[in-house]
C-alpha cells in the first residue's frame, strides 16, 4: 500500500433498489478508475456497520434519502465524509440538500468537492495527514 495514498471506505445505504445498487457499483468503479492514484478503496460497507472506520476517510459514492433516517449511525463514523457522488467525480447538485443536513444537523465533516481536481487535492491532504 502506498503511504500516500489515502484509505477510503465506501459506504451504502441498505435501503437502496435493485437499480440504485447497480448504479452505486458502477460509480464506485467510476471512482476507482479516477482516484485509484490518490486513493485506496477499501471493501464497501453498510452505514449500519461502518463506525469508527479505519480509513483516512469514508466516502459515498451515491446519497439517498435514506440518510434522514440514519441519524445515528452517521454521528458515529469519526471519520471525514467524502462525497462523490457525479459521474465526473465529484458532488451531484442535488445532494446538496443531505449534504447541508450532515454539515449543520448532525455536525460532520463532509467534503463535497465541485472539481475532480479538488477531490484530488483532499485525498493527497488526507493521506498526507496520516503520514505525518
Amino acid at each position: 500500500m502506498n503511504r500516500m495514498k489515502a484509505t477510503l471506505l465506501p459506504l451504502y445505504f441498505d435501503e437502496a433498489n435493485e437499480r440504485e445498487r447497480d448504479e452505486r457499483q458502477a460509480q464506485l468503479a467510476v471512482l476507482q478508475r479516477m482516484y485509484g492514484e490518490e486513493a485506496e478503496f477499501l471493501p464497501p460497507v453498510s452505514v449500519t456497520a461502518a463506525a469508527k472506520p479505519a480509513a483516512d476517510a469514508v466516502v459515498f459514492p451515491q446519497l439517498l434519502g435514506a440518510a434522514f433516517r440514519h441519524r445515528e449511525e452517521l454521528r458515529r463514523l469519526e471519520a471525514p465524509l467524502l462525497i462523490l457522488t457525479s459521474s465526473f467525480g465529484t458532488v451531484e447538485m442535488w445532494d446538496w440538500e443531505i449534504v447541508a443536513y450532515l454539515r449543520e444537523e448532525l455536525e460532520l465533516t463532509v467534503f463535497s468537492p465541485y472539481t475532480a481536481e479538488l477531490a484530488r487535492v483532499i485525498l493527497r491532504a488526507l493521506g498526507a495527514k496520516r503520514t505525518m
